[in-house]
């Protein structure tokens, strides 16, 4: 009788890759994506191998646009409004994730007292 494996193969290793991608692109960004069966909270844990691929793919997307609207710009624009455009569309895409971290980071470095800090890093919303 032939020895069961217990060894995923790699087709199977390759979905279970593809589907870690997409929960990785669904919890840094905003994009569309499939909607996955059967989704297992380790996966979130898992696919953290692939936030710098999302992280690239996103750079991709704003730097194109900030490319394409600065190149615009030489003609009908100014480079402020790739910037402005560029910032707009990170925000859009992300959900403003970098945004709220350099809040948070600003906020913390100008709380006075280490518990305060702890406060601003642990709550959700910008203090003023």
């Amino acid at each position: 009788m032939p020895r069961q494996t217990l060894r995923p193969t790699l087709r199977n290793r390759l979905i279970h890759e593809g589907r870690l991608l997409l929960v990785a692109s669904q919890f840094l960004t905003r994009l569309p994506t499939p909607e996955l069966r059967d989704y297992q909270p380790r996966w979130l844990h898992q696919s953290r191998r692939h936030f710098p691929a999302v992280g690239l793919l996103i750079g991709l997307l704003i730097g194109l646009l900030c490319a394409l609207v600065f190149w615009l710009g030489t003609l009908l624009f100014s480079p402020l409004v790739a910037a402005v455009a560029s910032t707009a569309f990170g925000i859009k895409m992300t959900g403003a994730f970098h945004e709220d971290g350099l809040a948070d980071t600003c906020d913390g470095l100008g709380a006075t007292q280490q518990l305060a800090e702890l406060a601003i890093y642990a709550g959700f919303a910008i203090s003023l």
